[in-house]
């Protein structure tokens, strides 16, 4: 319930706001990547190599618009908001995993940089799962560390 309430707030923010003004790059990119272009040997790309490909999917799916890509945007900081909870709840209970939630959601840095087309959401969301990872032993469980 959490994550589709965030989903749906986060598709909401996604859909009002104005287009960055590099958003249309990031779009273009994802499209050359899907007609089997790639970055820096068929198309200028100054951005890190991965993003053009993550961005693939929405626009393989929803072609290539803004909004379409958005979406997965807003998937991301969705789930980052859902990470950041459970790692709360784990720690410090339900009350301040409520809070920690409406703190991130209400965030200046959520909800004007991580509903765009850009890097944000993803390096974020990213940057979390690992943390959440290697902090709840997963990681070194995996490798026999534990």
């Amino acid at each position: 319930m959490l994550l589709v309430g965030q989903f749906v707030f986060f598709i909401w923010l996604a859909l009002q706001r104005l287009i960055a003004p590099d958003e249309g790059f990031y779009v273009m990119a994802a499209k050359l990547v899907t007609q089997g272009k790639v970055p820096y040997l068929d198309f200028f790309y100054p951005q890190m190599p991965l993003l053009p490909y993550l961005h693939a999917l929405p626009v393989k799916l929803g072609g290539p618009t803004w909004p379409a890509v958005r979406v997965l945007s807003a998937l991301l900081a969705s789930l980052l908001g859902l990470l950041i909870w459970r790692h709360v709840l784990d720690h410090f209970g339900k009350f301040p995993a409520l809070l920690s939630l409406v703190l991130y959601c209400g965030s200046g840095m959520a909800f004007i940089w991580y509903s765009v087309v850009k890097a944000y959401a993803a390096a974020a969301f990213f940057l979390v799962l690992a943390f959440f990872l290697v902090e709840s032993g997963y990681g070194k469980r995996r490798l026999g560390l534990l």
